[in-house]
């Protein structure tokens, strides 16, 4: 929902233009306060101040397209490929460390498993905040 709002901003509101040729569903009514409300000086600070903490952002988690909601679903197998190769993960009972970690993993395109990035292990042996 989020990337749909920033496109109708990008696309429409900057540029003065209404979305109603290519969005049918949009209704008059609403598009009015939202292109309003884009306008503001407000909005642009939140925006400046999304933008700049999306690029700190360093470390992304990989649950692909489905997000959080679809990774739920799979999450399960590749929890148990890291723990395959990563014996002191079987150390965290916390369900949500569990999660966290396994949505940081990475698809190796070699040998099609999932494995944790250098910044999470180094040769196989746990780092930072999954150590502890």
């Amino acid at each position: 929902m989020r990337n749909f709002r920033s496109i109708l901003v990008i696309k429409y509101v900057k540029k003065n233009k209404t979305p109603f040729n290519d969005y049918e569903g949009l209704e008059q009514k609403y598009w009015d306060s939202f292109a309003a409300n884009a306008l503001t000086e407000e909005y642009e600070e939140k925006s400046q101040k999304a933008k700049i903490s999306a690029h700190k952002n360093v470390k992304p988690s990989r649950v692909g397209r489905r997000e959080m909601n679809g990774f739920i679903d799979v999450w399960e197998d590749r929890w148990g490929q890291l723990l395959s190769k990563y014996d002191l993960l079987s150390d965290i009972q916390d369900e949500r460390l569990q999660i966290y970690t396994n949505s940081r993993a990475q698809l190796n395109s070699v040998t099609n498993l999932y494995q944790l990035g250098p910044h999470r292990s180094s040769e196989g042996v746990l780092t930072g905040r999954l150590k502890e």
